[in-house]
């Protein structure tokens, strides 16, 4: 099915049947630049998803429905072709490309990353589209459930919003960038993102990821009971594909770690009675995962981190440091940027001890963009020409 709604000045079309996504991918065909958004659910869901595409093209708007069963293939192979424009591209292209598998060939402009380089004061699209199209959108139902079925059309009209005026956002946004001669700048700065989302792999390590906020103060016996705890949460968010805050915050099992530890026998009731959401089978096997923590040996228990004893820089590597921060400062305000756009804490620290050369490999691996570089060469050159 292709329905047409209609709420002035919005009109988009819900894609949910064969038939629709046939003959959107037809169209689709014959334009030369894209909108595009989505909307996944990784607020309500352990296994985040794609569950809805949005996009804009030649004067219309559509909303893709991946839940719908549909067969997505020869429409996102379409997709993929095109110059495209997104707001915050790395998240979305991210979630495509775990979805799907998706992989963009065309262009893409990313308006966040053009209104870094341009000074915006608000960075979210609503903010944006405020300042620079004088357009307002709502943006309350972010954490919406977008894996509902169906959709109210409120949260449909709220959803095609998000590509309506995207289109237009960019042509201004271009144009600025063009009067400023950062349309290099912007450009390698999207493909840079791209690369990011199509390198980014989701890394679990269950032996390390339980040291959550706030475990650094804990004691060893406290860890063991905070481990088992992290544990038995990842199992029932994975069982009830529910985010593992959803299951029980990070600061209530510091507590029930701290909580355990002075118990001389393995009754938690006291402890547990407080958890709404968690009764029955969950409750039981809480209880389990804090017995087994209970009649662990001492051996066994986690060790605290040891503080970090790395030795510290040597009066030189500090002076350069500042020096390449100063410089990074000075070419900031010289282009009317922040800071941390011209380079990061981290990349400044290992110029400070690679120099020049170490700027031409960041060059190559693309930790260090062209554009960056041209505008700190001669400022590294002088700072280590005196060395």
């Amino acid at each position: 099915m292709s329905t047409a709604l209609n709420a002035d000045p919005l009109h988009f079309h819900y894609i949910d049947e064969s038939s629709g996504l046939s003959d959107l991918t037809q169209k689709l065909s014959g334009a030369s630049i894209v909108a595009v958004d989505i909307e996944a659910d990784s607020f309500h869901h352990y296994y985040p998803k794609v569950c809805l595409i949005q996009i804009s093209f030649s004067g219309d708007n559509f909303i893709v429905d991946p839940l719908a069963g549909l067969d997505l293939s020869g429409f996102l192979k379409e997709l993929a072709s095109k110059n495209m424009i997104f707001h915050d591209s790395g998240y979305d292209l991210r979630m495509m490309r775990h979805c799907f598998g998706f992989e963009p060939k065309g262009e893409i402009f990313d308006t966040m990353l053009a209104g870094k380089l341009l000074g915006v004061e608000s960075l979210n699209l609503a903010g944006m589209l405020q300042s620079i199209l004088n357009v307002s959108i709502s943006k309350g139902s972010q954490k919406a459930d977008w894996s509902r079925r169906p959709l109210p059309d409120s949260l449909l009209r709220y959803a095609a919003m998000d590509t309506l005026h995207l289109l237009e956002l960019a042509d201004k946004m271009e144009q600025k960038l063009c009067q400023q001669n950062r349309t290099g700048w912007h450009k390698q700065m999207c493909r840079q993102s791209v690369c990011a989302a199509m390198n980014h792999t989701r890394t679990f390590d269950p032996e390390k990821d339980w040291r959550i906020k706030g475990s650094s103060r804990l004691t060893p016996r406290q860890l063991a009971f905070l481990k088992q705890l992290w544990l038995w949460r990842e199992k029932q968010a994975q069982r009830a594909d529910l985010p593992p805050f959803r299951i029980l915050h990070n600061e209530r099992l510091i507590a029930l770690a701290v909580g355990a530890e002075s118990r001389t026998k393995p009754n938690f009731n006291d402890l547990c009675q407080s958890l709404k959401h968690c009764r029955g089978k969950r409750l039981d096997a809480l209880h389990k995962a804090m017995e087994k923590a209970f009649h662990q040996k001492s051996s066994q228990w986690p060790q605290s981190k040891p503080a970090s004893r790395a030795s510290r820089p040597d009066t030189q590597l500090l002076a350069r440091i500042e020096k390449i921060r100063k410089a990074c400062q000075e070419a900031a305000e010289q282009n009317s940027l922040s800071a941390e756009l011209i380079l990061s804490r981290a990349l400044i620290g290992k110029l400070a001890q690679t120099g020049p050369e170490g700027l031409e490999k960041m060059i190559r691996d693309g930790s260090i963009l062209p554009w960056q570089a041209d505008l700190l060469r001669e400022p590294l050159r002088k700072i280590f020409e005196k060395i």
